[in-house]
């Protein structure tokens, strides 16, 4: 697969058969923030985890924008979790260069460039993967979803190379608009 090296982070950028294991424990389609996110969480809980975007981005919205704002609702957001974990990294990576992250809305809000963000979510994947399988594929999309009865036992992928057929017991949907739930 041929491989696109951000911040120290090798990710597959057009997913072929050959660079993609058969069986994950977690497949995440759609790699904005809670694709992303999910992703990090299943490693780091030592569960081996695909995810795969149809684009060449990570991130999402959040990492989409010119400039971009996070839209946190109250600041409580920002006290647990893995979004903590990033604004504190957002916040010491402008820090370190004499300026604030919060300069939207009064103040209020992180607000940051998207190839930050991107580079901070690298890093994060990167670190997760650290004892524990993670991979992602861009330019990916689940294009069936393989059954026993109810239960979801793996998928089909279309890659830049072909097809993949994949198992995995757990199938996350974090795709923009559900795309995958209609072919469960």
């Amino acid at each position: 697969a041929a491989m696109l090296m951000v911040v120290g982070v090798a990710l597959m950028m057009a997913a072929r058969a050959d660079g993609l294991k058969g069986r994950y424990d977690v497949v995440i389609a759609g790699a904005g923030t809670g694709g992303t996110c999910a992703a990090i969480q299943a490693a780091r809980m030592g569960s081996s985890a695909l995810l795969i975007e149809e684009t060449d981005w990570i991130g999402g919205q959040m990492n989409a924008a010119a400039v971009t704002s996070m839209d946190e609702g109250g600041l409580l957001v920002r006290e647990r979790g893995i979004y903590r974990e990033f604004c504190e990294r957002v916040e010491a990576h402008y820090r370190a260069i004499g300026k604030t992250a919060e300069t939207a809305y009064f103040f209020r809000h992180i607000c940051l460039e998207p190839r930050v963000g991107r580079q901070i979510l690298d890093a994060m994947i990167n670190e997760a993967r650290k004892g524990a399988v993670l991979d992602v594929a861009l330019r990916t999309r689940v294009i069936e979803v393989t059954r026993e009865g109810n239960a979801v036992t793996g998928v089909v992928l279309q890659t830049t190379g072909g097809t993949l057929r994949v198992a995995c017991p757990i199938l996350i949907d974090a795709t923009e608009w559900g795309d995958v739930i209609p072919l469960t």
